[in-house]
């Protein structure tokens, strides 16, 4: 038998080693989160007519779409200059939305590399911006955070320059999930409506990637994961994407992974066999948290079928429904282990 001495070294040694013993870990949890992206081709009048019947049965669509499932949380839209972009959120019964760069931001990255050639008033170029960036977000879920940047005169070609492009970021809080999610949506330069030289126009989509690139590692949080999407004129265009992969290392672009996982991810996507991230202009792209991953379900074209013989725009909506995946927080459960005086083991029931 310890003698009393020995029982209360023993007690005071065991209360240090072990203070708590857990008895409940954490659970892994999962919950689903589907984005549609879509440039709805909403130019202003007289470069387009009768956009705004337009974008009313785009937002009828969307939502008939939402109804039939999955349901649709966020929608990123690219061309949205009509005002009747702004009956979607009515549309679709999204609480909220914000927009982009207005006509008059100005860039805000510090200083950035300047046109080496000489500026084509007659073609859009230096003459300021007449538009904002026709970038929108709607959201099911509560936006907390808002950031915009305006790529600025230096960094577009030819008639692109007459908006104001650049890339809007929303902060979204998911329901049950332990943090919020980035969201990012962009319009990078055209080509052939740029109506200048195709050098001109890759040369300013590399320096509006090279911003974009910053606006993500600056307004992002590491701890929280990211999405991106939007229309970001890469189709077919080798000098286009090569850039932006390297200049986004660190994300997942969607066609890539229903090229290298079909099993797994159910894509009903067209895509080149050899090159499927240059099938198309729009672009989704995502980056894992580090308390939140995310992983690909379902990626598909949508709102690409005529309505009374003609498409709702020249842009079918890309839809991806991504898959969240989480550790809740354990339910710590402490087993107290309480000593009298002397060194004794007081059990539970004889506590005060």
């Amino acid at each position: 038998m310890l003698n009393r001495f020995t029982q209360r070294l023993f007690a005071q040694c065991l209360c240090f080693l072990l203070p708590s013993i857990p008895l409940h870990a954490g659970v892994i949890e999962t919950r689903d989160l589907t984005v549609l992206s879509l440039n709805v081709a909403g130019l202003p009048w007289p470069v387009m007519t009768e956009r705004r019947l337009a974008l009313e049965q785009i937002g009828a669509q969307i939502a008939l779409l939402s109804k039939a499932g999955p349901a649709i949380d966020i929608v990123l839209v690219q061309e949205g200059f009509n005002d009747g972009v702004l009956n979607l959120k009515e549309s679709l019964g999204f609480a909220e939305h914000v927009a982009g760069p207005a006509r008059a931001l100005r860039h805000n990255l510090g200083k950035t590399e300047t046109s080496d050639v000489s500026r084509k008033w007659w073609k859009g170029e230096g003459v300021g911006t007449w538009l904002g960036s026709g970038l929108h977000i709607f959201s099911a879920h509560p936006i907390i955070g808002i950031k915009r940047h305006a790529f600025g005169s230096a960094a577009c070609a030819g008639y692109d320059c007459l908006a104001n492009k650049g890339a809007l970021m929303a902060r979204v809080l998911i329901p049950t999930l332990p943090t919020p999610i980035d969201v990012i949506t962009t319009h990078l330069n055209s080509t052939r409506s740029a109506q200048v030289p195709e050098i001109e126009t890759h040369k300013a989509h590399q320096r509006q990637t090279a911003q974009l690139a910053g606006f993500w590692r600056n307004s992002t949080v590491a701890e929280f994961p990211t999405i991106l999407a939007g229309d970001l004129n890469v189709r077919n265009s080798h000098e286009r994407f090569i850039p932006l992969a390297k200049q986004f290392k660190e994300a997942t672009f969607v066609k890539n992974e229903c090229a290298l996982n079909p099993v797994t991810v159910d894509c009903h996507l067209q895509l080149h066999t050899h090159t499927p991230w240059l099938s198309s202009q729009d672009i989704h792209a995502y980056k894992s948290g580090t308390k939140v991953r995310i992983s690909v379900l379902e990626a598909r074209s949508v709102l690409n079928e005529p309505i009374n013989g003609k498409k709702l725009s020249d842009h079918d909506g890309y839809l991806v429904r991504y898959q969240l995946i989480w550790v809740s927080e354990p339910a710590i459960e402490t087993l107290a282990l309480k000593f009298n005086r002397n060194g004794e083991f007081i059990p539970a029931s004889a506590r005060p």
